[in-house]
């Protein structure tokens, strides 16, 4: 037993001289038991701080071994040459010498340089669990937000499903606030088709200036939700809908994205579109298309990890091909498939150099495993993200303004409306883009197709979220069949 005390201690001793030097460099403690595992700390440089988020995972077993666990931001070519190894960084305090607090330092302090302390990384759709049914996310809040702070999420952007519950809202911005992260509200909306009967409909992010924004829009389709599958578009006139967003957006109380700009999912019983391009089938014109994005949007959505990269069929359809081998074939490449993330990279690039609309990384994550084991297994998290960042002449601005109070769910969303935001009178541009660690397969079975860089994908997590994905299908079969017994009632 003394043996074995005197390793603990040992870990321990070490442990709180690696904490104690990291705090010296600015980074504040995280160890709200809601968040942190037992023996755990975390360790955020943005915490209290005009820094954006940088987080160290640390924990210390019972016998005494501390490991240290964090991710390198690096961006652009730099990111995507990173290793497994190199992208997840794991260090142990396992036969070490005495310098190896100050050792463990010196890596964080370079790596952490990777990303700049005004750039703020954005998580702009995701779903969650813990939700009274309103919503299809499965993984419990304190798994979500972990996730997000092993990747230096600063802004939580994520909503559930055609639902806005202000308590919920409160309480997960409370839980991210304690750990440095911004919560937006904001609402994943499926837009009512041309006519209100059909239940699905193109899925559109929608993110509000404030709580009370976000409440006042969701009083205009809460009685109108009266199908069970939250997915689901609300019983009402879409122009409605449409009219209500226009006015608020022209009054800078919201910012629109359009998720997944393809999309479609094969529920066994039928296929679910849920894409603005899918709406030509549906019997709306391209130019409708077009003319939506240009009125409504301020982004466009890149690449959705969730979805499909079968080969998409035009057989039969009311969809043209010739628009999509077209912008394929330009934004993308002329040996690229036609898939479902190929078809909607293309029109997001499309859309930003025809229209100037943004884009942004499309998470819609809906199974987290929230770093439960100190495990190199790289999540959506890390396949891409939306940035906000600031050139070297604004900068300056940037930083004296967060020094006095970090941004803001009104100044997030003037951001996506105008690039800037106002800050007692003055005007500060800021810059929205995204990183995609995504390539094309040049060979094998998926040549032609988009895929996250082979070191961030994971057959370990896929393996670790089983039990995730099976509750997740569950609790479909479930939000199925509630919704197969109203339409049975209906037809009686």
């Amino acid at each position: 037993m003394g043996i074995f005390r005197s390793l603990q201690q040992r870990g321990i001793e070490r442990r709180q001289k690696l904490v104690n030097e990291l705090q010296r460099i600015g980074f504040g403690i995280i160890d709200d038991p809601r968040i942190c595992n037992r023996g755990e700390i975390i360790l955020n440089r943005g915490l209290n701080s005009p820094n954006s988020n940088f987080c160290v995972f640390v924990k210390t077993s019972i016998f005494g071994r501390t490991k240290v666990f964090f991710t390198d931001p690096s961006k652009g070519e730099g990111g995507r040459a990173l290793s497994k190894k190199e992208l997840m960084c794991l260090r142990t305090s396992f036969r070490v010498n005495d310098a190896w607090a100050n050792d463990v330092k010196e890596e964080v302090a370079m790596v952490q340089k990777s990303k700049d302390p005004n750039t703020r990384f954005v998580v702009a759709h995701g779903h969650w669990g813990e939700n009274e049914g309103r919503d299809d996310g499965v993984s419990r809040r304190r798994d979500v937000i972990r996730e997000m702070l092993l990747y230096h999420y600063d802004i939580d952007a994520t909503g559930y499903h055609n639902h806005i519950i202000p308590r919920h809202i409160r309480q997960i911005s409370d839980l991210e606030g304690t750990c440095g992260i911004l919560k937006i509200p904001s609402i994943e909306l499926t837009l009512p088709r041309r006519n209100p009967d059909s239940s699905n409909g193109p899925h559109l992010n929608i993110y509000f200036k404030d709580l009370a924004a976000a409440e006042s829009f969701y009083r205009i389709m809460a009685d109108r939700l009266v199908r069970q599958f939250p997915g689901m578009a609300p019983v009402m006139e879409r122009k409605k809908v449409l009219d209500r967003i226009g006015e608020m957006r022209a009054r800078g109380e919201l910012a629109l994205g359009v998720a997944h700009p393809y999309g479609e999912t094969n529920l066994g019983a039928g296929m679910l579109s849920m894409g603005l391009l899918n709406e030509l089938d549906a019997g709306e014109s391209l130019r409708w298309v077009l003319d939506f994005v240009k009125k409504y949007a301020d982004m466009v959505a890149i690449y959705n990890p969730t979805f499909s990269n079968k080969p998409v069929s035009f057989s039969g359809r009311l969809i043209s091909e010739e628009f999509f081998r077209r912008i394929v074939s330009d934004y993308v490449g002329t040996n690229a498939k036609m898939t479902q993330n190929n078809i909607s990279y293309a029109f997001a690039l499309y859309c930003r150099h025809t229209f100037e609309k943004r884009s942004y990384f499309d998470h819609d994550t809906h199974a987290y495993a929230g770093v439960p084991w100190y495990w190199r297994m790289p999540s959506p998290l890390s396949y891409g993200r939306l940035v906000i960042h600031f050139d070297e002449k604004n900068k300056g601005r940037a930083r004296e303004a967060f020094a006095k109070r970090d941004f803001a769910s009104s100044e997030f969303v003037q951001v996506l409306r105008k690039g800037s935001f106002s800050r007692n009178g003055s005007e500060i541009p800021a810059k929205v883009s995204y990183d995609a660690f995504v390539e094309l397969e040049k060979k094998g079975r998926n040549k032609g197709k988009l895929l996250p860089v082979k070191a961030r994908r994971s057959r370990l997590r896929k393996f670790v979220l089983l039990s995730e994905k099976a509750r997740q299908g569950f609790q479909y079969l479930q939000m199925l069949w509630q919704e197969l017994k109203r339409r049975l009632k209906l037809w009686k």
